[in-house]
């Protein structure tokens, strides 16, 4: 399986409404994406300084699946419509996700 995580840091011009808006379209895409075996996101907690403003993990069967959601039309919407305007930075990162160990967490 393959852990795909985004960290987000916003522009001056992100909202609490723009925020909310990316958010909803999140929630629509596992609904749409079959490939997207589990998806979490939210907003950071604040609980350390210099921490990122929003996080998204998404868990995939394979790599192969990863371009099928990266470039999945209702995420690409999501990303150009909803993201863009709002994004001052972004990281990715997609490692191998191992169940055995996290279900030893």
């Amino acid at each position: 399986m393959i852990g795909h995580v985004v960290a987000l840091r916003w522009n001056d011009r992100a909202t609490d409404e723009s925020i909310a808006n990316f958010e909803e379209g999140l929630r629509a895409l596992p609904g749409i994406i079959p490939e997207l075996i589990s998806y979490r996101f939210g907003c950071d907690l604040a609980l350390r300084p210099g921490n990122g403003d929003f996080a998204i993990v998404a868990q995939l069967a394979s790599g192969e699946d990863v371009p099928k959601y990266l470039d999945h039309p209702a995420h690409q919407r999501v990303v150009k419509e909803l993201l863009a305007p709002i994004l001052a930075e972004r990281t990715v990162i997609q490692f191998e996700w191992e169940p055995e160990f996290a279900a030893l967490v």
